[in-house]
């Protein structure tokens, strides 16, 4: 399995075979008997050596600042630098997987919203409030306000007052 003729035979010698996508487990004279398949790296490693017709991979642990989140025969790959992307770590990488990042939030842009929006409350409050203070006095208009209500019970109460004493008092002889 996976070999390949690399050179046919002649009435001097046998076929030469090489594997292809495989290397030689048993070689045979300047050729190759038995092939085997490439392994792969498992997670969290990557490509030390590259495999040849001859040899396997090698892998070794990814160094730190490289992962290698899948089992295959490349080599660990860089973390995302978060820093240089402006942006914020939300979970540091290792061997087996990439650094996690996340979009900085940005004060500008809270008060770019924030300010309208409380600008517009605010002036819908003021509104209201400058709305009902004039419905207040055109209802008041031509009726009696605070003040005139107060002076219309205290004559009220004078009035009364008097009726009072001159049911009191002794009626006058004419």
């Amino acid at each position: 399995m996976g070999l390949l003729d690399a050179q046919q035979c002649t009435y001097f010698q046998n076929s030469i075979c090489h594997c292809k996508g495989y290397f030689c487990v048993e070689r045979k004279w300047r050729g190759c008997e038995t092939c085997r398949k490439h392994s792969l790296g498992p997670v969290g490693e990557g490509v030390k050596k590259k495999g040849t017709i001859w040899e396997d991979y090698v892998y070794e642990t990814c160094p730190h600042g490289t992962y290698s989140d899948n089992v295959s025969t490349e080599e660990c790959k860089p973390w995302t630098k978060c820093k240089e992307l402006n942006k914020l770590v939300v979970r540091p990488g290792n061997a087996s997987m990439d650094a996690e990042c996340k979009e900085k939030i940005n004060i500008a842009h809270i008060l770019l919203i924030v300010i309208p929006v409380m600008t517009v409350a605010i002036g819908g409050v003021l509104g209201i409030l400058y709305w009902k203070r004039r419905a207040v006095r055109k209802h008041t208009d031509g009726c009696w306000t605070h003040t005139d209500a107060d002076q219309a019970r205290n004559t009220v109460i004078q009035v009364t007052h008097n009726v009072q004493l001159q049911a009191l008092s002794p009626p006058h002889s004419e």
